[in-house]
């Protein structure tokens, strides 16, 4: 009996040996696929934080070039505005400067007083002529001149009343640009009333030397 337990003890050590060799393979195969497995994740990973880093560089890169570019945009804008300010700035000089001598001018008393005498010489003039005219023709090229002048010596002489009551009014209430608005508004009413006056006396120029071709039968 004794005998027979012992054999049987014998042939079982052998099977279980081999299982343990067999568990033992299988658990090595399984280690070695998880640090495969480890090891490609770790990898992956290298790969993801290698790209993660070249996408930030790259990004990096992208907002250094457009810092860059507002940068110089607003340096060139800047130096626009600089510009075109110190060109205003010139112009409006220049401006002040012109406004500055046509006042001068035109308020200038050396200039009045040489107005004043021309248009006495003119007065004068037109007094001496007028004897002269009174017997010249209607149609006399000598007539139709004269009183174009005449108109052109009326409209200064307006002109030459409106420089003598401002310079006497010396409490004007208007601004400067008002007085130059209105100064210059007279000047063309009145170069308007000047051509007015020349054409009615063309005018009546031709028509009397039509009347006088008529009578003459020319």
């Amino acid at each position: 009996m004794q005998v027979r337990k012992a054999k049987s003890e014998k042939s079982l050590v052998p099977g279980w040996i081999m299982e343990r060799s067999s568990l033992h393979a299988e658990v090595q195969s399984l280690k070695e696929q998880l640090f495969e497995e480890r090891r490609l994740s770790n990898d992956s990973q290298s790969s993801a934080q290698l790209a993660l880093a070249a996408l930030q560089e790259e990004l990096q890169m992208d907002r250094e070039k457009l810092k860059t570019k507002l940068t110089l945009q607003r340096a060139y804008l800047q130096a626009e505005l600089t510009t075109q300010d110190t060109q205003r700035g010139k112009a409006e000089q220049a401006l002040e400067v012109l406004r500055k001598r046509w006042m001068d001018r035109l308020f200038n008393p050396r200039l009045k007083r040489k107005a004043f005498r021309g248009w006495a010489r003119a007065f004068r003039e037109t007094a001496e002529a007028v004897s002269m005219l009174s017997q010249a023709p209607p149609d006399s090229p000598r007539r139709l001149r004269f009183l174009i002048e005449d108109a052109e010596r009326d409209s200064f002489s307006r002109q030459f009343e409106q420089w003598l009551q401002e310079d006497e009014d010396s409490d004007d209430p208007r601004t400067e640009q008002e007085q130059i608005i209105d100064t210059r508004s007279l000047l063309k009413d009145q170069a308007k009333e000047a051509i007015s006056t020349m054409t009615k006396a063309m005018e009546d120029a031709n028509a009397s030397r039509q009347s006088l071709e008529r009578d003459c039968g020319w």
